[in-house]
């Protein structure tokens, strides 16, 4: 599915994506670094955790150039 988004979004030239993801969450940190997402920030307590507790959010970007998102999927053509 990540490469679905990842996809589409250059398709539809959108030149950076964000989201955000608990620090417990090691396997889909993994992925999203696998593809190219980078941490640039947290959000302290934003999720809602066991009992009263809070946990934060990492905040991750994916950006490509413009001159990427605008030729992709042109490559090969003729």
């Amino acid at each position: 599915m990540l490469a679905v988004v990842l996809a589409t979004s250059h398709a539809h030239r959108i030149h950076t994506m964000l989201l955000e993801v608990r620090p417990s969450n090691t396997g889909a940190i993994a992925l999203y670094q696998a593809a190219g997402f980078a941490e640039i920030g947290r959000r302290k307590g934003y999720y809602p955790a066991l009992g009263s507790k809070r946990e934060d959010a990492l905040v991750l970007r994916r950006s490509w150039p413009a001159e990427s998102a605008a030729n992709e999927g042109t490559e090969g053509r003729a």
